[in-house]
């Protein structure tokens, strides 16, 4: 299952096409990875991003 997410992240880093990600609010876990992966990422002031710790 962790292959398939990572294999769809990046697919969306190495798209020909730009990506732009828009956070607003809480990125954590897969949000942040899809954040990340974007070419360019819009943050509103308060928004946070990160990555739970998880048992992989």
């Amino acid at each position: 299952m962790m292959k398939r997410f990572t294999g769809d992240y990046f697919s969306l880093w190495r798209s020909l096409k730009p990506a732009i990600a828009k956070v607003h609010g809480h990125a954590v876990a897969g949000g942040s990875d899809i954040a990340l992966s974007c070419d360019v990422v819009i943050m509103a002031e308060d928004a946070r991003i990160g990555y739970m710790p998880a048992r992989v």
